[in-house]
């Protein structure tokens, strides 16, 4: 009996559980389209802008010691390029990047810092809304990238800053370049008819707005 009565007041209980949590969707969607719970989350802008394709291209492969880059520019389609001091400005942060020694970082038996790599990759500066982006990108571990993020201002002489702890990674417009540079792997190295080609890897470039 006691058992029965047990049983009867937790289905009870749910069923108000789940009522209670429909009422409160059904409220808070209603006040979500009435405009009441914006920004409730966060700040964030009211709308969300059309999307609107930018150029994309390719400058050319940047030799770093033994280490090669196809080196990528983004910017929106009303500036006519990324200024040159800030393509020279990024070549000693990416010879930072991969040539400096680096300490061993060991998770689950692996050293995450000393995965077999192959000297090749791809790097992008992109203009942005807020600021100017530096991404460095290179192939581990056969199909894994090791990816790095810096800022500068979009105002003065370039100062190049890691947000890589922020959890900030890529947008929507390089995510069209990392896209292309998964296919190229794939064709170049992964299914490669003989052994991995890493020169028709770094041959095989995207230019196109997008």
């Amino acid at each position: 009996m006691h058992i029965l009565c047990g049983l009867r007041l937790w289905a009870a209980r749910r069923c108000l559980s789940q009522l209670w949590r429909k009422f409160c969707f059904a409220t808070n969607s209603a006040r979500i389209r009435a405009g009441e719970l914006s920004g409730i989350y966060g700040e964030g802008p009211e709308k969300v802008k059309p999307y609107r394709p930018r150029p994309i291209k390719f400058q050319g492969v940047v030799a770093l010691g033994e280490w090669r880059l196809k080196l990528y520019t983004l910017h929106p389609i009303e500036i006519p390029d990324v200024p040159i001091n800030f393509l020279e400005s990024v070549l000693p942060v990416l010879q930072d990047q991969l040539c400096a020694p680096r300490a061993p970082f060991e998770v689950a038996g692996t050293d995450w810092n000393h995965l077999e790599n192959y000297k090749v990759g791809f790097a992008m500066v992109h203009i942005g809304a807020k600021a100017v982006f530096l991404l460095c990108d290179y192939w581990v571990g056969e199909n894994m990238l090791n990816h790095s993020v810096w800022v500068s201002s979009l105002n003065g002489e370039p100062e190049w800053q890691p947000i890589g702890t922020s959890g900030t990674s890529v947008c929507l417009w390089e995510l069209a370049v990392q896209a292309h540079e998964r296919e190229a792997w794939i064709n170049h190295v992964y299914n490669a008819v003989a052994e991995p080609d890493f020169e028709a890897y770094l041959a095989d470039t995207l230019t196109a707005t997008l």
